[in-house]
């Protein structure tokens, strides 16, 4: 890893800044990101601009091969809940640390935003008008605020990711992670039809290519036929992610069907929530942040990632929680939203999809009294299937669509 006092000239360049996040927040998808962009570009100069817990957690998921040929340069992003101007302030002075050390003319990402973000790579544009030709800005969660509440106070308006978007240089490319939340954010911003592109939530090559690679579900003869569904879910045990409904549903079924059918929690139990009942659970979530060795281990010895999510909630998002099963080649027990509709009609059987929950109790149900192994066979295929498209060498073509010069 080499640190960076000036950014090599050359049009073949690509500058990868994350001004937002700290710590783990967000590696595995910025690795796949940074691997992706090094596979369509590979003989481009790459510099990693980030806080350096990030880029710690960057340095063992990138490929060593692209770690070391990369130009390093940490910053320290302002935390999280900081106020417009202050990030503004913040934002400016970490992207202008690439901006004044560039004259290469070649791309900019900026792996996360807030609207200040844009205002300061509009800042750093005109005062450094040489400095790159392109930029592309990716949107995670905070996409749905242009969905949301605008302000008719100016002033407040002004500080909204839509005025920001539209404050943004011209040359610059919003980047969403799925294509069915592409068309929902053109449904409410259409303004933005020309500038908003879709690039396939990407897996870095070690999450892509280190989990099994054949399903563990039992041959119909096999003497593991006998053993339990597993059933996990994974992340935060959030109410707004479903976790609830997921322990409704771990309660009916395993009082119903004692042991014919486990419920495992892979992930963290925020402290506000220590009080629940969770003795139907298998495993419970830790009251602890788990390594990824740990949560990666723990995933792969379930059958289904349950996904008890409002489809609201990934409208306008992707969900890493989508990825990690993709990852682990595990089918999903999941209510309907377009991301999953997506992938079933562009793919094929990737679960159990369900209208309400009540339907999905019926599915497990069903998975319960007739286990078909080959029907799971399938669905592991077809997760494994779309694992491949979404590792680096198979999203070559969408990060090359990305920008306006395609050269």
């Amino acid at each position: 890893m080499k640190s960076v006092s000036k950014i090599e000239a050359g049009s073949g360049m690509i500058v990868f800044v994350d001004p937002f996040n700290h710590g783990l927040s967000h590696v595995p998808v910025n690795a796949g990101i940074i691997e992706t962009a090094f596979a369509a570009e590979p003989d481009c100069k790459l510099v990693i601009a980030a806080e350096k817990g990030h880029l710690d957690g960057l340095s063992e998921l990138v490929s060593k091969d692209i770690w070391q040929k990369a130009q390093i340069i940490p910053i320290v992003p302002p935390p999280p809940g900081t106020r417009f101007m202050a990030r503004l302030k913040a934002d400016y002075r970490n992207l202008e640390q690439v901006f004044r050390r560039s004259e290469g003319k070649g791309k900019l990402v900026l792996a996360d935003i807030a609207p200040a973000t844009l205002y300061a790579l509009r800042l750093n544009s005109l005062r450094y008008p040489r400095a790159f030709r392109q930029f592309a800005a990716v949107l995670h969660g905070n996409g749905s605020e242009l969905a949301g509440w605008r302000a008719r106070n100016p002033l407040i308006r002004a500080t909204q990711l839509r005025s920001a978007m539209a404050a943004a240089p011209a040359m610059t490319r919003f980047v969403v992670l799925e294509d069915s939340i592409r068309q929902a954010l053109l449904d409410v911003a259409p303004e933005f039809e020309k500038q908003m592109v879709s690039l396939p939530h990407p897996l870095p090559t070690a999450e892509g290519s280190s989990h099994f690679a054949e399903s563990t579900a039992p041959a119909p003869d096999d003497a593991e036929a006998s053993r339990p569904v597993r059933i996990g879910f994974l992340g935060a045990a959030e109410t707004k992610k479903g976790f609830d409904s997921f322990v409704d549903l771990a309660r009916s079924l395993t009082r119903r069907f004692p042991g014919k059918i486990e419920f495992h929690a892979i992930g963290w139990l925020p402290p506000e929530r220590y009080d629940l009942d969770l003795s139907c659970l298998a495993r419970q979530p830790s009251r602890k942040k788990i390594s990824r060795a740990e949560f990666r281990a723990a995933l792969e010895a379930v059958d289904y990632v349950c996904m008890p999510y409002s489809p609201e909630l990934y409208r306008y998002s992707a969900s890493g929680t989508l990825l990690d099963a993709v990852a682990a080649g595990k089918p999903l027990i999941a209510l309907r939203s377009p991301i999953f509709d997506d992938l079933e009609t562009r793919f094929g059987d990737i679960g159990e999809l369900g209208e309400n929950l009540k339907e999905l109790e019926s599915r497990m149900e069903k998975l319960v009294n007739n286990q078909d192994a080959r029907r799971y066979l399938r669905q592991a295929g077809v997760m494994q299937e779309i694992r491949k498209s979404r590792m680096p060498a198979g999203l070559v073509p969408c990060w090359r669509s990305l920008f306006f010069d395609k050269n």
